[in-house]
C-alpha cells in the first residue's frame, strides 16, 4: 500500500476539525450514490423493456427473411426450397405473399394485411401457442381459411369458429384491368374467408394481420408462384450471420437478406437511442452534482493546511500531497458508484421477484442487468468528477505551499 492511498483512506475516516467540512463530505458521496443509482436502474429497465418487445416482435419474424432488391414479388421454386432446406442450420422454409387487401363482415370493412404462407407456417415460430381462440389451421378441404389478429377481429366484430355462419368477404384490385366508378366490382377480385383462429401476440401486428393460406393469396393477387419474401426458421442457437453468409452466395446480391433485428432495424435504432439520450441526461445531473466534489476537496485541503506543513517539512513533495487529496476523492467516487450500484442491483432484484411497479394490463416493467452498463457507468462517474477534485486540490494547494515556504 502507498504511502499517498494510506494516509488518503486515513483522512476519509478520520473526524473533520470542520463539521462543514464532514457534511459536505457525506453529501457528496451520496449525491454520487443516488446518481449512479439513478443510472443503473433506468439502463436495467431499458434493457428489459428492450429485451421485451424483441421477444414479442421475435415470434412474429422469421429467423432469416428473404426479399427481393428491386420489385415487390419474384419466383420461388421447388429446386429453390430444397437448396435452402439443405443449408446448414436451416429447419424450415416457407414461401409468403403479403399485402393489403379489403375484408369485409356484413357492413364492416377495414383494410388488413393478409400474409400467405404455407399451411404448416405455424411451425415457423411457434405461433400456435399465440393463439387466444380457435386453431391454426388454414385449409380445410376446399375451404380457405383464416387467423386472424386480435385487433382485426375487434373492427370487424367477427367470431372465430368453422361452424358458424361468419364469412369474411375478400377484395383486391385486379392487376390487368383499371379501376372504374361506374363498374368498381369490375376492377376487383373477390373470394371468402373463414376466421378459424385468433392470435395475440400484443404488438402491432395484431391490429392489421390476417395469415391465409399462400395458394389463396397468389391467386387472389394474381401471383401464380411467386412471393414477396421466403422465410427461414434456423436450429436453436445456429449463428444467423452464418447462415445469411452461405444463403447470400446462393440468391446473390439481388436479394436482400434480414435477421430478426435487421427486420425490425428502425425500432431497435429508436429503442438505443432513447436509453443513450436518458443515459446522457442522468449523466449531465452526475456532472451537476459532481460540483460538490469542488467544494468538498476545497475545504478538505484548506481543513488538513497543518497536516501538509508538517509533511512539507518531513520531506514530501508536493505532487506526493496532491495525489493524497485526489486519491481521497476517488475513494469517495468509488465509493458512491459502489454503494449507487448496489442500491440499483437491489432496487432490481426487488422488481424481478416481486413485480412491485407494473404497467398496462397487469404486467410488470421488465429489468435486466448487463455488466457493460455496470462499468460505463463507473467510467462515467470517474470521468466526470476527477477533473472536480483535480483543479481545486491543484489551485489551492499551490497558493498554500507559497505560503508554507515563506513560513
Amino acid at each position: 500500500m502507498s504511502v499517498s492511498f494510506f494516509v488518503a483512506k486515513r483522512y476519509l475516516w478520520a473526524r473533520k476539525s470542520h463539521h462543514l467540512v464532514q457534511l459536505i463530505s457525506r453529501i457528496s458521496l451520496a449525491s454520487i450514490a443516488v446518481c449512479t443509482a439513478a443510472l443503473f436502474i433506468v439502463l436495467s429497465v431499458f434493457n428489459g423493456l428492450q429485451a421485451y418487445i424483441g421477444s414479442r416482435f421475435n415470434t412474429f419474424h422469421a429467423d432469416i427473411e428473404i426479399t427481393a432488391r428491386k420489385g415487390k414479388t419474384f419466383p420461388f421454386t421447388d429446386a429453390q426450397r430444397l437448396r435452402i432446406a439443405q443449408t446448414a442450420g436451416v429447419e424450415y422454409v416457407s414461401g409468403v405473399c403479403c399485402d393489403l387487401a379489403v375484408l369485409t363482415c356484413e357492413d364492416r370493412q377495414f383494410i388488413a394485411r393478409l400474409k400467405g404462407v404455407e399451411t404448416d407456417y405455424y411451425r415457423m415460430k411457434r405461433l400456435d401457442t399465440t393463439l387466444y381462440a380457435g386453431r391454426f389451421v388454414l385449409e380445410s378441404g376446399d375451404c380457405p381459411l383464416a387467423v386472424i389478429g386480435s385487433g382485426v377481429e375487434r373492427r370487424l366484430r367477427c367470431g372465430i369458429s368453422e361452424y358458424l355462419s361468419n364469412h369474411l368477404s375478400v377484395y383486391y384490385p385486379k392487376r390487368s384491368q383499371r379501376w372504374s366508378a361506374a363498374q368498381p366490382m369490375q376492377g376487383l377480385n373477390s373470394a371468402r374467408l373463414t376466421p378459424i383462429g385468433g392470435f395475440a401476440t400484443r404488438t402491432e401486428y395484431d391490429e392489421s394481420y390476417v395469415f391465409v393460406p399462400l395458394s389463396f393469396m397468389q391467386e387472389l393477387t394474381a401471383h401464380e408462384g411467386e412471393v414477396t419474401s421466403v422465410e427461414i426458421r434456423l436450429a436453436p442457437r445456429f449463428p444467423a450471420q452464418k447462415a445469411i453468409a452461405e444463403l447470400q452466395k446462393q440468391w446473390g446480391p439481388d436479394f436482400v437478406l434480414k435477421d430478426l433485428y435487421q427486420q425490425e432495424a428502425e425500432m431497435y435504432k429508436v429503442m438505443r437511442s432513447e436509453k443513450w439520450a436518458i443515459f446522457a441526461i442522468l449523466s449531465f445531473i452526475l456532472l451537476i452534482a459532481s460540483f460538490n466534489m469542488i467544494g468538498m476537496m476545497a475545504l478538505l485541503v484548506l481543513d488538513k493546511k497543518k497536516d501538509m506543513g508538517i509533511f512539507y517539512a518531513m520531506g514530501a513533495e508536493t505532487s506526493l500531497i496532491r495525489k493524497i487529496f485526489i486519491q481521497e476523492g476517488l475513494l469517495i467516487t468509488g465509493i458512491g458508484a459502489c454503494t449507487g450500484v448496489l442500491i440499483g442491483s437491489l432496487c432490481c432484484a426487488l422488481q424481478q421477484h416481486f413485480q412491485l411497479i407494473r404497467f398496462g394490463e397487469g404486467l410488470a416493467y421488465p429489468v435486466e442487468v448487463h455488466g457493460s452498463d455496470i462499468l460505463g457507468i463507473f467510467a462515467v462517474a470517474l470521468l466526470l468528477t476527477l477533473p472536480a477534485m483535480t483543479v481545486p486540490v491543484v489551485r489551492i494547494s499551490e497558493r498554500l505551499f507559497k505560503n508554507i515556504r515563506h513560513e
